[in-house]
């Protein structure tokens, strides 16, 4: 007996938690990494130090691992969402900020000194904002599927009978633009 939710037949055997698991862990390290990293160094203006260059180094793996999962997401979460007009706000941002993060990452590596220091802080606020939009995205998206949820019948009443009397098309159906 399996626990916890039992998976939709379109996500059974198709390692969908596995990827989800891997991509919360990664973001996650990039998140508390960041955290730390800008708490603990760069808004007090602390010199580098061994334990800099460590967190510097799990910072960029999990950064790694985050962009490896979130472009494998682009075919079809995004496109899904976005054709079905979904959550386009909050995901729109999280594509954006996601984007931007890559270019100043690059930039804080690879760019001259005198874009260095602007990289660093767009980076650094847009991380901290990334904290705060994707949890939001997140909770926005399983909000926006329970409202679609299938309707559960009361007792003595039969699942069809509960589909029928609480109908309601979706926005994207022929039945919605046909009222």
């Amino acid at each position: 007996m399996t626990r916890g939710r039992r998976p939709r037949p379109s996500q059974r055997g198709t390692g969908i938690r596995l990827h989800l698991w891997l991509l919360y862990g990664g973001l996650g390290l990039v998140a508390v990494t960041g955290v730390v990293w800008a708490v603990w160094w760069d808004l007090p203006g602390r010199e580098p130090t061994d334990a800099l260059h460590s967190l510097t180094q799990l910072h960029g793996a999990g950064g790694f691992i985050a962009l490896l999962l979130l472009g494998s997401m682009l075919p079809q979460h995004v496109r899904f969402g976005w054709n079905t007009g979904r959550n386009r706000w909050s995901g729109g941002s999280v594509a954006a900020f996601a984007a931007v993060l890559i270019l100043t990452g690059y930039a804080l590596y690879y760019a001259g000194e005198d874009l260095r220091e602007f990289a660093k802080w767009v980076h650094l606020l847009l991380g901290l904002g990334a904290v705060a939009i994707l949890p939001l995205h997140i909770w926005l998206g399983r909000r926006s599927r329970a409202a679609r949820a299938p309707v559960q019948p009361v007792p003595g009443q039969t699942r069809a009978q509960a589909s029928i009397s609480d109908a309601r098309p979706a926005p994207h159906s022929t039945a919605a633009r046909d009222r």
